[in-house]
């Protein structure tokens, strides 16, 4: 698929499902305000909307790269069964993360101050508001790519708040594990390879996301998963 070809799909998905892709922005917001308020209903609203974004992405985003649409220097039988292992991983995720909101069983949290809280919130801005990130880069909406519609976004928010989190289930850090693997593709892969979904600001988000998860915060206990 040449770049020109994915972001005119791109576009499409945008303006077809531009409901869902509003709808799943303005809850995500919504909900992030309402757990720094430390609102009860936010903890299992807001895995629901990440969960259910994890599905749309699944579905949506890499059904443009069926087999034979990638570029085609990417050697088979890598090229064919990418996109499906991809959408595979995205669609797991969103079971791992359904199934741990209706067992209420990560206990999202916001870090107190310092660099994580300013990781996760900085990576949740820019995820959100990823069309405004990708006029840097010369695309304009609706060929942008968009929370609810693409992985970078998606990783971008996600996977600091669940390293921040420190998921001890095995729902949480499936869920966690499979976005980071998703933001290694999205953030290395995909540019080596000219796959047009690539951005290496990803990494940045996936680096903290894992430190994170990997060494507490000055003020917090360490925990045995």
């Amino acid at each position: 698929m040449t770049e020109e070809a994915f972001f005119s799909a791109l576009a499409d998905y945008n303006a077809e499902y531009r409901w869902v892709r509003a709808i799943l922005t303005l809850a995500a917001i919504w909900l992030l305000i309402d757990l720094a308020r430390k609102a009860f209903w936010a903890q299992v609203g807001l895995k629901l909307v990440f969960a259910f974004t994890c599905a749309a992405v699944g579905a949506l985003y890499f059904g443009m790269f069926l087999p034979g649409m990638l570029p085609a220097n990417i050697p088979e039988p890598f090229r064919t069964w990418s996109p499906r292992l991809w959408a595979v991983v995205f669609l797991v995720a969103a079971v791992a993360g359904t199934i741990d909101a209706a067992q209420d069983a990560t206990h999202l949290r916001l870090p107190e101050r310092g660099w994580r809280l300013a990781a996760v919130i900085g990576s949740a801005i820019v995820g959100l508001g990823f069309p405004a990130f990708d006029l840097l880069v010369g695309n304009v909406f609706p060929e942008a790519q968009a929370y609810g519609t693409s992985p970078a976004p998606l990783v971008l928010v996600v996977v600091p708040l669940l390293g921040a989190s420190r998921p001890t289930r095995w729902t949480g850090r499936v869920w966690f594990s499979l976005l980071v693997l998703a933001g290694v593709d999205v953030g290395i892969f995909a540019p080596l390879v000219g796959l047009p979904y690539g951005h290496p600001i990803v990494l940045i988000a996936v680096l903290a996301g894992v430190i994170m998860m990997l060494r507490p915060g000055p003020t917090e206990p360490h925990r045995d998963g």
